[in-house]
């Protein structure tokens, strides 16, 4: 696509108006409004036009894909066997902080119930002295 036209536009904030219809209307994806928003002093694209470099963009973009998936694993893995570390290693009152913490950040608690349990524990622990 020839942004030439975007680039030499002389209004930025209509042209910048403008952007966001076609992004709304799906006349324009994220790349095209990032290059002609960018313009060429900062970036440059090459996609299809250029077929070789889109054909090898393509592979490397799979390879990374396939990399992502097997790096996952390999953090699912290394989580589950900290899971069960730190079944051995920390106390039930530790374990118990952890899940609530997970819980907590994952939606399960509302930030109610954690304080509440946090203010609780604080009192259980340090007012025992």
């Amino acid at each position: 696509m020839d942004m030439s036209f975007f680039w030499s536009f002389p209004d930025q904030k209509v042209l910048t108006s403008c952007l966001k219809k076609f992004l709304d209307k799906n006349e324009l994806d994220a790349v095209e409004a990032f290059l002609i928003e960018q313009g060429p002093e900062k970036v440059k694209g090459v996609g299809v036009e250029n077929l070789p470099d889109y054909v090898q963009n393509l592979k490397v973009m799979g390879e990374l894909l396939e990399e992502k998936g097997r790096q996952e694993q390999v953090w699912q893995d290394l989580e589950h066997v900290f899971q069960k570390l730190s079944e051995k290693i920390y106390s039930e009152e530790i374990q118990e902080l952890m899940k609530k913490k997970e819980n907590y950040e994952t939606l399960k608690l509302g930030m109610d119930a954690y304080v509440s349990y946090l203010v609780g524990l604080y009192e259980r622990v340090f007012q025992k002295k």
